[in-house]
């Protein structure tokens, strides 16, 4: 670079440094002027703009070297991260201490030799435990206030520290648990509802687990409030072994006795003079009978020789079939959103179900739901010895309702089991009837898709008849047969009657003989059908039937049929794998046949857009129409359309269109 272009460059250095201010009346004071060899620079003032980016990326630059810090400190600690947990302190109020020992500790309880311990095993930290405190506390009081001195002692036991004895000892799946032992050491696991009195129900069982039958008046008394009696021969001055099975019976009792609803519904008792041990036909001490509710002593009755665990599996074994001839108390609780019970029971068998506040043993509602059960589960055995009762009859019998339900389950079909549900331990179930604001009776038959409700206030009458309609419907709506049905054959009286439980009877003829269905002037909608056994077939008949009644009009022009393949020969070409099918066939002149789709279910607005969508059928859905068009004509005022009724006083057209129908095949 040479000298002049050096003078030249300082040159331009010190004009650009000391430059002069050109001021612009049009523009705003920030901006400036440079010029230089008569060329002009305007130069915006950004300053403020660059003061805003610089302390953005400050921020940004602090965050960032703060998130590696805490990364550094978490892959590479130096000392402790987790702080120490706290001491523990006590779950229940000081002011509780005399009546419920608190182990907040976790430290297990000492055992009572003088009597029964109730112990709570919660955790500080579990919602259910805090929630169910207050109740443990009233149950507490309750048992004190009537046992006075003989009254439980109580306790409470943190299961959730881990330095504690019991979380090292148990695994509890949640919380709280309640358990009971005895001073012979058994114990007892509460299975019932966390409300306080089926838990002060469960309290009062246990200090009392058996008790005495002294002569036939006990019996009966205890026959009529308790589904199954288990009855033990037991004396204390003649059987050497008296103490040893009184302890291992009391513990079967405990065993059993696990709060659950139903377990309400038997007892334990002994007798101990040799009157009443005849009357249950006992040959040693310690034998052991169990009696139902109609005073039958079951003759699968437990010997001598007997365990704990053989008597606690054979009282449940008889518990569960005790539930099926009386009343079920479904138990959900807290698995009340992912339990099955109640659709096991529902896809099972027929149900009648009542759902009410307060449903328990005991209650009024339900020893009336009870009792009409027992009555229509009753059915005469042979060789079951039974103690004779006479029962008085005071209800007020309607006219369309059977004076008593008596042995209905012994010769009718789609028996019904009897189901109960306390709406306030099982609130979403009540929500789902609309049962959470009054009573709601209902009967369910998920083989017909039926169900029939009643709400409000639920009496007998009211019971049986919703009984009688059910068995009605379930023997009559569906018929299986033709020739069952004729009207000359029942009184006047019982016609009325089905017509108003369930309308006018529905009668679809069995075909034995698939080509006469070939053959047949008329378009023939056939069901086949493997048979009464079969579930899925048995499903279907609610929609084919309502589709039959659809066009009932037009029955000189179409006819549904029922061919059984489990009892009738059918072509090959009929012999279809998978069972139930619906098939279409045409006249004997159009000779086209449609097959229901594969996959589609079976549902009477699926079924009847299948038939009106054939070819065949399609003037048929006309002639239908125009038939309820006549026939609201007659009972109203519509205005009168002159060529629908004169296409009506001759139906000949709707013969010559199917005659002209092309063939689909």
């Amino acid at each position: 670079m040479d000298s002049n272009e050096d003078s030249k460059y300082i040159e331009f250095l010190q004009q650009f440094i000391d430059f002069e201010f050109e001021t612009d009346k049009k523009k705003k004071a920030k901006n400036r002027r440079v010029t230089y060899r008569g060329i002009t620079i305007e130069i915006h003032d950004t300053f403020k703009r660059d003061i805003v980016i610089i302390a953005v990326l400050a921020v940004c630059t602090m965050f960032l070297v703060i998130s590696l810090i805490h990364m550094f400190q978490l892959y590479f600690p130096v000392g402790t991260v987790v702080q120490r947990q706290g001491a523990a302190i006590p779950f229940f109020p000081e002011t509780f201490n005399g009546m419920i020992e608190d182990h907040y500790d976790g430290t297990l309880p000492k055992h009572r030799l003088d009597r029964n311990k109730i112990v709570m095993y919660y955790s500080p930290h579990s919602i259910s435990s805090k929630i169910f405190r207050e109740k443990f506390v009233k149950v507490a009081q309750s048992a004190i206030k009537l046992h006075k001195h003989t009254y439980p002692a109580f306790a409470a036991v943190n299961c959730f520290d881990p330095k504690g004895a019991c979380r090292n000892q148990f695994k509890m799946p949640r919380f709280p648990i309640i358990t009971a032992t005895s001073p012979q050491f058994v114990n007892s696991v509460y299975n019932g509802p966390m409300k306080i009195d089926y838990v002060s129900r469960w309290v009062n069982r246990i200090q009392n687990p058996v008790i005495r039958i002294s002569n036939l008046e006990d019996l009966i008394r205890l026959t009529n409030q308790f589904d199954l009696l288990v009855v033990s021969y037991l004396h204390p001055q003649k059987d050497p072994n008296f103490r040893i099975h009184f302890r291992n019976y009391t513990a079967a009792a405990y065993s059993v006795y696990d709060g659950t609803p139903n377990t309400e519904a038997l007892i334990f008792c002994i007798v101990t003079d040799m009157q009443m041990a005849n009357v249950f036909r006992f040959n040693k001490y310690s034998d052991i009978v169990m009696v139902n509710s109609d005073a039958q002593v079951i003759s699968s009755s437990v010997n001598q020789n007997w365990t704990i665990e053989q008597i606690v599996w054979k009282v449940k074994e008889n518990v569960i079939l005790s539930t099926r001839k009386s009343v079920e108390i479904l138990n959900v609780g807290f698995r009340e959103h992912s339990s099955t019970q109640f659709a096991d029971r529902v896809n099972r068998t027929s149900t009648i179900l009542l759902m009410a506040p307060d449903l328990r043993h005991g209650n009024e509602k339900f020893e009336t739901f009870r009792k009409l059960a027992l009555q229509y589960h009753y059915c005469k055995e042979k060789n079951i010895q039974e103690i004779e009762r006479v029962e008085e009859n005071t209800d007020d019998f309607g006219h369309d309702c059977p004076v008593s339900i008596k042995s209905y389950s012994c010769n009718r079909n789609s028996t019904l089991r009897f189901l109960a549900i306390d709406t306030l331990v099982n609130p979403q179930l009540a929500t789902k009837f609309g049962g959470e604001k009054e009573d709601v009776l209902i009967t369910i038959n998920a083989q017909n898709e039926m169900t029939k409700m009643i709400k409000g206030k639920i009496t007998t009458e009211k019971i049986r008849c919703l009984i009688q309609q059910h068995h009605e419907a379930a023997d009559n709506e569906f018929v299986v047969e033709s020739a069952r049905i004729l009207p000359n054959i029942a009184p006047r009286s019982v016609l009325d009657m089905k017509k108003k439980s369930i309308g006018e009877p529905n009668l679809i003829p069995f075909v034995a003989n698939v080509a006469e269905l070939l053959e047949s002037p008329k378009i023939s909608v056939a069901l086949f059908s493997a048979g009464v056994s079969h579930a899925p077939s048995q499903v279907v008949l609610a929609p084919f039937h309502l589709a039959s009644r659809h066009f009932a009009t037009v029955t000189d022009q179409i006819q549904f049929v029922i061919v059984d393949v489990s009892l009738n020969y059918v072509p090959y070409n009929f012999n279809f794998e998978k069972l139930p099918k619906i098939l279409i066939l045409g006249d004997k002149k159009t000779g086209s046949s449609w097959m229901y789709p594969e996959g589609l279910p079976i549902t009477y607005p699926n079924l009847l857009r299948f038939i009106e969508t054939r070819p065949s059928t399609r003037t048929l859905i006309a002639a239908v129409e125009e038939q309820e068009y006549l026939t609201n004509l007659i009972t109203s005022h519509m205005p009168v359309d002159k060529s629908k009724v004169d296409r009506l006083k001759n139906l000949d057209y709707v013969i010559q269109t199917l005659q002209n129908l092309p063939s689909d095949r």
